[in-house]
């Protein structure tokens, strides 16, 4: 699945791959200096869940660390174009926004995109293929 978007996020921007990492590792900086959160294509693969407690609502990481709605308190993102949530119900509002909203009107981003609903592996990877060709030959 990596090496589709890979291949064509490379074309035109520095793409880069961070398997089982902390949360924390987005904050360190690129090899451009800019902080891997703050990347013009950011696209975070993990549990999404309606609540992590006290945190709100976020991803959850096979290595037990999480990203939360919170974490965009801390955070800008003004060379970020686009964010992809790859998890369960990150478009799902909880109180009153959800992590993809929370990436544009707090971060900074310029879009994001989520799911509101429980997504299987398998049809994740049908529409991340489908969805970065439509990219590739230039969809919009």
């Amino acid at each position: 699945m990596y090496a589709t978007f890979q291949k064509i996020l490379s074309k035109n921007y520095n793409a880069s791959k961070y398997l089982n990492v902390e949360n924390a590792h987005l904050g360190l900086d690129d090899i451009r200096g800019i902080p891997r959160y703050d990347s013009e294509v950011l696209l975070i693969f993990g549990h999404g869940v309606v609540s992590l407690g006290a945190s709100g609502q976020g991803m959850a990481f096979m290595n037990n660390s999480s990203f939360t709605v919170y974490d965009y308190d801390d955070i800008t993102t003004p060379h970020t174009k686009f964010v992809f949530f790859g998890g369960c119900e990150t478009a799902t509002d909880i109180a009153t926004q959800n992590i993809a909203e929370y990436a544009v009107d707090l971060g900074g981003a310029k879009c994001s995109l989520g799911f509101k609903d429980l997504i299987s592996p398998k049809s994740l990877k049908i529409f991340i293929k489908h969805f970065f060709n439509k990219i590739d030959e230039g969809a919009s």
